[in-house]
């Protein structure tokens, strides 16, 4: 465990890690939050199999059954969503809507259901766009209300219902029946640890949006003293609280980052107490974390540009991501120790790669 916040210091006599590395390696550099490494295991990521480019989500329901959304061909007018499967050592199509110029970016399960969320342009403009998966097949929610930018983010909290994040708006989805809220300007994601404590990134500042049960409540982010931040990212649901995914910077060095990772626990909004769980210090390598799933509160995996950090047992260890593992994207925590991700790679393509021990 890292101090928590009442006790956060600033970090004295800390030395920048500087990695160097040729591109066609792996290097493991493990911290402690004093940023004193520690002995790192041996890289277990692999790849699995080739995907295609414009795979953007990902969600590991278990070992045999790895979903996969996105758009095909990528970044393009006439580009359809897409959902995928990898299953039995294979990787099939499993749904593609037929109206070009659409793309699912997010996936989330609860239990047997699944919601994929995306955006179709109609006519310049963009519509949201959400499916359902049930009784094994996908199916096209129908009365999705208007809005001026599609669904990035999905996070479901029931069979019968779910949160999406579009633009600066955040809409729920409960039994056919739409809510919508906002404004919540440059939100990141939204994710929920139980049905009636929710939250939401923003990349302004240090701060999120708590929801209490009933409306959402913004909060600042307590921060170590001489560290600021200016905003957050990613997020992910453990027991007994929630992970977020920033940027810190020391005063007195503005054009130094560490690569971050904060614990808040599930108090309600105004009162939560965080707890820096991993940074990176600054150096060519050490970048950002843009994704984070995590089986428990103490296994999980993050991933970032040429990055990637595996926490075993609470302790973090970070990975400079090279050949042929490029930049991850989007990661999936199946278990303790299994853990799925797609990335990109300059010669080799887009691909689901995994980690087991």
């Amino acid at each position: 465990m890292c101090m928590p916040r009442k006790k956060l210091r600033l970090f004295g006599g800390f030395v920048y890690c500087v990695a160097k590395a040729a591109y066609s390696f792996i290097i493991i550099i493990s911290l402690n939050c004093t940023g004193t490494p520690i002995e790192a295991p041996p890289s277990q990521w692999k790849v699995v199999v080739n995907t295609p480019a414009g795979l953007t989500g990902i969600y590991a329901r278990d070992e045999e059954e790895v979903w996969l959304v996105g758009e095909d061909p990528p970044n393009s007018s006439e580009s359809q969503a897409l959902i995928m499967l990898y299953t039995a050592g294979r990787i099939e199509e499993k749904y593609r809507l037929a109206e070009r110029g659409s793309t699912f970016y997010d996936i989330d399960f609860y239990g047997d259901t699944g919601w994929a969320a995306g955006d179709i342009n109609v006519a310049g403009n963009y519509a949201g766009l959400l499916f359902k998966y049930e009784g094994g097949s996908w199916s096209r929610v129908s009365n999705v209300p208007e809005t001026r930018w599609g669904f990035y983010k999905v996070s479901a909290y029931s069979r019968d219902g779910c949160w999406l994040k579009g633009g600066y708006e955040v809409f729920r989805y409960d039994r056919g029946t739409w809510t919508r809220f906002g404004d919540f300007p440059n939100a990141r994601d939204v994710a929920f640890s139980s049905p009636s404590r929710g939250f939401i990134t923003t990349d302004l500042g240090p701060y999120i949006w708590v929801f209490d049960g009933a409306r959402w409540v913004r909060e600042d982010v307590v921060l170590p003293p001489g560290f600021s931040t200016t905003g957050l990212a990613d997020i992910a649901p453990i027991p007994g609280g929630v992970l977020f995914t920033c940027s810190l910077r020391q005063e007195g060095l503005s054009d130094f980052y560490y690569s971050a990772i904060l614990r808040r626990d599930l108090a309600p909004p105004g009162e939560g107490d965080y707890e820096l769980v991993f940074f990176a210090p600054p150096g060519p390598y050490f970048y950002y974390i843009s994704a984070l799933s995590f089986a428990d509160a103490e296994n999980g995996v993050a991933v970032g540009y040429l990055t990637s950090v595996v926490c075993e047992n609470g302790v973090y260890y970070e990975e400079i991501v090279t050949r042929p593992f490029g930049t991850p994207f989007a990661v999936a925590a199946l278990a303790a120790g299994d853990y799925w991700m797609l990335s990109k790679a300059e010669g080799v393509g887009h691909f689901l790669a995994r980690y087991k021990k």
